[in-house]
């Protein structure tokens, strides 16, 4: 997958908020924890999963960087 269809899948998916028009969207979990992802998390996740040499490495910093708070 290039960074053209990177794209073009973001511009899909995150285009509109009506079901008509997208028919999901891409979220992430973690144990009990789940986040949404928006158009630039969703390229960068795809672009991860694309070019790592170290899924669980950079997927767990991924997850860390964006979406971890506290209780």
């Amino acid at each position: 997958m290039n960074k053209r269809r990177i794209n073009e899948l973001a511009n899909f998916f995150f285009h509109a908020d009506n079901a008509n028009e997208v028919p999901f969207r891409i979220s992430i979990v973690a144990g009990m924890a789940g986040q949404d992802l928006d158009a630039q998390k969703f390229k960068e996740l795809l672009y991860l999963l694309e070019n790592s040499e170290n899924l669980f490495e950079d997927t767990n910093n991924f997850w860390n960087e964006n979406y971890y708070a506290p209780v």
